[in-house]
């Protein structure tokens, strides 16, 4: 009897076979692969059922002697109910070079003989259809990509003579000339001021047209032959400066196509020395009788500009962007970062490009010199086992009425998010309450407070680290989050849950006080330095005005913005990275109101570090000096002072003994500050006193930031 022959050998058979090559050291390319990538680079002998290098295709430089094709690699899905063929399947596109089934970790139970003896259906075309359909598939692939689409193992499509001509072309001859002139004329004088300014800057720029190529040529612009060129240009010895966070902030290529700037991107993270990490998404189906129809791999490799790609590849140091709202107005799409740290699960970024002495310069990411001042805000209360919050204040000074209730938020039940009422202090715990970190249950408390309301000495900032500290006492925990993150919270108690404006100086140095120094903080950066103030002659005189300073009825939200303005005309992302050379060469683009705002945030930063430097020194008369001119900038150039601070500063400056004097916080009223020697202290209130009526004096030395303070039960 003759049996029957012996099986061919299967294409996937014969791939297990490639790797095993290895062995020997005869074939380096196979061990990288993935099932669906083998018929890129090798095809399939029929006849001797073996894979054989391609010959025609693109080289590779990493692999001299292999090519790459266009050829389509296939594997056949499988339902997730057969777990067997389903679990295969997802092994086929994630193990690379197995030798073996047993490689591959799986176990097949079942063969495919009821499918491979299915008859074979009999299936007719219509030419012109067909014709159709691919047509129809090359606009879709081309709308969507922005490539020129190549159908793979299907014919060339058959279009008519006229359709040959570029539809770019056909769009940009076909515009009506008069109906656009009618919208620009009609909708132009409604833009914003800014945008205004934008429009007739950048339509001005619009010269004249490149007689060779076509192109319109526009000022200050650099023409590159290639993409290596290019990134040579923007990114230069990028191996040396890739952790510099201000040298990457004025650097970016935009580029309208997706494979254009995976290829970029590609080209940049291989220049930058760290290890890579590869992050990949999840996709499904939420139907899962649809799941064979759409496969994971296919969902994987769709591609489309509103989507990240499914294998993201970063290093440290990478600059990368957010494509979602997260945490607006701080991390929302477009939001440029940086690398810091890449773990399993979670990737560590700080904002690229954005958010005492330095005042009005913190929200510029400038540096500020504040310290804390011996005045105390008190939270006293306990647990009272059920959901409401039961809180009593016994400032005379706050908003009546002076006891409230309210209900601890649900997450993720809108319905029970706290929104901002009367009365006004009472805002600033439910905005801590909001954003706290940990865990919350109801409590009974009373708050007691020597911090002047108003008079700029950071009253507010002191509640919010107050109530942050007393929610982690209450629940006995250690703080989940480090320093810089808790400020970061209660900052956005005020600027998000008040919507008031503000930078991060007073809840960090509200936290981060230490006895006898004052604090150095990079805006920017958050890091900081304690410098020693520990000289017994010499004192630091806060004096109260007693004018009521309210930040949000004051010009603070217009400064801001004049700020922000100044630093997009010069071109920078803020004016921490802006020269005085700089604005003077924008004066006439600024406006003079918006050049002297700048002015100032510009010389106060570097005033800021230079008094850093003259207070380690002990050099107290540079560093009075510089805070008088600090007053003067504030009152001429910022215009955030008022008669009654210019007398004090003034009543104080005439007295012999005083360093210098200042206004302080928001301005428009509030407190000074004065550095003094200690026997002059006498001298400069009576001084004050009788040049202005009704002021409040505290005389200090710089304390320490928030903690708890724990009772023992009673």
């Amino acid at each position: 009897m003759v049996g029957p022959p012996p099986p061919s050998k299967p294409m996937f058979v014969g791939w297990t076979s490639l790797p095993a090559v290895i062995l020997h050291g005869e074939d380096p390319l196979a061990k990288t692969l993935l099932y669906s990538e083998v018929p890129r680079h090798f095809r399939w002998d029929a006849s001797q059922k073996v894979w054989q290098i391609r010959k025609q295709g693109v080289p590779l430089a990493d692999f001299p002697g292999y090519v790459t094709d266009n050829a389509l690699g296939r594997v056949y899905t499988g339902h997730p109910n057969n777990r067997e063929a389903f679990h295969m399947h997802l092994l086929l596109y994630h193990v690379r070079g197995p030798i073996s089934f047993e490689d591959l970790k799986t176990v097949i139970v079942r063969d495919d003989d009821a499918r491979r003896n299915n008859p074979t259906e009999n299936i007719e075309y219509c030419d012109a259809i067909f014709n159709n359909t691919l047509l129809i598939l090359e606009d879709k692939i081309l709308s969507i990509t922005g490539n020129k689409p190549a159908l793979n193992g299907l014919p060339e499509s058959v279009h008519d003579q006229p359709e040959l001509t570029s539809k770019d072309v056909l769009r940009e001859i076909s515009y009506d000339v008069q109906a656009v002139r009618a919208y620009m004329a009609e909708n132009v004088p409604s833009l914003t001021p800014d945008l205004q300014q934008a429009f007739i800057a950048i339509t001005g720029m619009i010269r004249w047209q490149d007689p060779s190529t076509g192109l319109i040529i526009m000022p200050c612009g650099q023409i590159v032959n290639s993409p290596d060129e290019l990134l040579s240009k923007v990114y230069p010895n990028i191996q040396q400066n890739f952790k510099d966070q201000d040298w990457l902030s004025h650097r970016a290529i935009l580029e309208s196509r997706n494979d254009v700037v995976e290829k970029l991107d590609v080209t940049i993270r291989k220049q930058l020395p760290e290890q890579e990490y590869a992050y990949k998404s999840i996709d499904c189906i939420l139907n899962d009788d649809e799941a064979v129809q759409y496969s994971i791999e296919f969902l994987n490799s769709i591609q489309t500009p509103d989507l990240q790609a499914h294998n993201l590849i970063l290093k440290v140091g990478a600059p990368i962007m957010l494509i979602r709202n997260i945490d607006a107005p701080s991390l929302c799409n477009g939001t440029r970062l940086i690398v810091k740290k890449l773990m399993k699960h979670v990737i560590q970024a700080s904002v690229l490009a954005g958010c005492a002495k330095g005042e009005h310069t913190d929200y510029n990411d400038g540096f500020v010199l504040p310290m804390a001042l011996p005045m105390v805000t008190v939270i006293v209360g306990e647990k009272n086992n059920s959901q409401k919050c039961h809180i009593i204040t016994s400032c005379p000074s706050a908003d009546d009425p002076k006891e409230i209730e309210f209900s601890i938020p649900i997450p993720g039940v809108e319905s029970t998010i706290l929104k901002p009422e009367k009365p006004m202090w009472a805002n600033y715990i439910k905005g801590v309450v909001q954003n706290f970190k940990g865990n919350l249950t109801g409590f009974n408390a009373v708050i007691s407070t020597t911090v002047p309301v108003g008079g700029g000495l950071s009253s507010s900032a002191a509640l919010e680290v107050a109530s942050y500290n007393f929610l982690e006492a209450l629940n006995n925990e250690d703080s989940s989050i480090g320093i810089t993150e808790k400020a970061l919270a209660c900052q956005k108690a005020e600027h998000d849950f008040l919507n008031m404006p503000c930078g991060i100086m007073d809840q960090f140095i509200s936290l981060m006080g230490k006895m006898d120094h004052v604090l150095l903080l990079d805006c920017r950066s958050l890091e900081y330095e304690l410098i020693k103030l520990t000289d017994s002659k010499v004192t630091v005189l806060i004096t109260n005005t007693n004018v009521k300073h309210k930040l949000a009825e004051s010009q603070y939200s217009n400064r801001k913005r004049q700020c922000e303005i100044a630093a997009k005309l010069v071109g920078k992302s803020s004016l921490r990275d802006v020269t005085l050379d700089e604005l003077q060469i924008h004066r006439e683009s600024l406006g003079e109101e918006v050049y002297r705002r700048a002015v100032h945030v510009v010389s106060e930063i570097k005033r800021t570090k230079d008094a850093a430097e003259a207070l380690k020194l002990e050099n107290y008369a540079k560093f009075g000096i510089l805070m008088t001119e600090s007053h003067t900038s504030l009152r001429e150039n910022y215009e955030v002072s008022c008669s009654e601070l210019d007398i004090v500063v003034n009543a104080a400056l005439e007295v012999d003994g005083v360093y210098g004097s200042r206004m302080t916080g928001g301005g428009f009223g509030g407190c000074t500050v004065t550095l003094l020697k200690t026997d002059a202290v006498t001298n400069t209130v009576e001084n004050i006193k009788m040049k202005y009526k009704n002021p409040a004096f505290y005389i200090c030395r710089p304390g320490d930031g928030a903690k708890a303070i724990r009772f023992p039960d009673l």
